[in-house]
């Protein structure tokens, strides 16, 4: 799994790319003081995305049970539940896969958008993965990003309360 970010504050842009189960939102504070969170990056959970489970099964892979089963062995028994990672060769190389396609690739998606443009109060970014967002929303994490950001706190303490925050709401996940 990978996650992406280049900011380019004199462009105002921002650009991300994500592979798996890592996910970039951003989120801050509209100038009336609303909170906004958005993901800007593509969910590859078969699960939580329609659009790359019809990929998959366009393709001829399978999906079981919202996950990607392999071409050969049964799903009960390997499968995985994201639809793009870097590794997981054995679905990937056709001595394992007989030649048939599993759907998984590890194309990235990329995506370029407006952002630190002054036209918010504040503006942050949270890079995680599925320990993280699978029990937090995006609203959650920046409700408590910003509330760390008022009260001075650094970004390694921000992060560790994102973690806390997980791990309290019973992710049993890697938590980054």
């Amino acid at each position: 799994t990978a996650a992406v970010v280049v900011v380019d504050r004199m462009a105002g842009r921002c650009i991300v790319g994500n592979v798996g189960d890592s996910e970039i939102v951003l989120g801050g504070r509209h100038p009336d003081g609303s909170t906004f969170a958005q993901a800007i990056t593509e969910v590859h959970h078969l699960k939580r995305s329609e659009a790359e489970a019809k990929r998959i099964t366009d393709i001829g892979g399978r999906v079981w049970k919202g996950r990607l089963g392999h071409p050969k062995i049964s799903p009960q028994v390997l499968s995985l539940s994201v639809s793009r990672a870097i590794g997981d060769l054995f679905f990937k190389d056709e001595k394992f896969t007989g030649g048939v396609a599993s759907g998984l690739t590890a194309d990235p998606y990329i995506n370029s958008l407006e952002a630190f443009n002054g036209s918010m109060q504040q503006e942050f970014l949270v890079i995680g993965c599925d320990g993280l967002w699978d029990t937090v929303t995006y609203e959650e994490a920046a409700n408590v990003v910003l509330s760390k950001l008022s009260a001075g706190e650094e970004p390694q303490a921000i992060s560790e309360a994102l973690v806390r925050l997980a791990r309290d709401a019973g992710s049993m996940d890697n938590i980054t």
